[in-house]
């Protein structure tokens, strides 16, 4: 019966010993076996595209003379140069399209381009800005129909921002929204070119 007893514990003792030596070796190998691989290499996001830094430095100096004089007077300069795409707005499938450009109460027009759903303008307008004397600080773009006979007809509009582009003139194309009866469709598109200077 000792006997048994001795055996027994030893088993016991035994047993416990495994067990620990296995947690022990499974202890070991997450701490330094798992984490091997992964130590040295860089994750993901600390990878950073390679950039110019004379241009990166640039655009930063540029950033800053927006924050510093986005309250300045100065000019902005509109350029309209095409509308792309607009609908049909006269019985005969074309459209007599011409463009607005509004700011601050005062607003410039292109010339009329008869039965054209494409048209060229590059027409350039100049418009000052002041902030003190008013809040705006979006230019208002409209394209219109012209009808010889009744009114002219909105076709849709778009609002331009111009302060970020201060001395950095821009090319850009937008989605003319619709208006009138285009409410809610595609407008086709219409080319800017947009510059703010400043005066100080």
């Amino acid at each position: 019966m000792a006997s048994f007893t001795c055996i027994l514990i030893f088993l016991i003792i035994a047993i416990i010993a495994l067990i620990g030596i296995i947690l022990g070796i499974g202890f070991v190998s997450q701490k330094f076996g798992k984490g091997k691989g992964t130590e040295t290499e860089p994750k993901s996001r600390d990878f950073k595209p390679a950039v110019d830094d004379a241009a990166a430095r640039a655009e930063k100096e540029r950033l800053e003379k927006i924050k510093q004089k986005k309250l300045a007077k100065g000019t902005i300069h509109v350029e309209v140069k095409s509308v792309n795409g607009i609908p049909k707005m006269d019985n005969d499938g074309n459209s007599d399209p011409y463009v607005q450009v509004l700011f601050d109460g005062k607003k410039e027009k292109t010339k009329v381009v008869s039965n054209k759903l494409d048209a060229d303008f590059n027409e350039k307008f100049d418009f000052p800005f002041d902030a003190i004397a008013t809040k705006e600080r979006v230019v208002g773009v409209e394209v219109w129909d012209h009808d010889r006979v009744g009114n002219d007809d909105i076709i849709g509009k778009v609002s331009v921002p111009f302060l970020i582009y201060l001395d950095n003139e821009t090319k850009l194309t937008f989605d003319i929204v619709g208006a009138g009866e285009n409410l809610g469709k595609n407008a086709g598109t219409i080319t800017l070119s947009i510059l703010y200077t400043s005066d100080e």
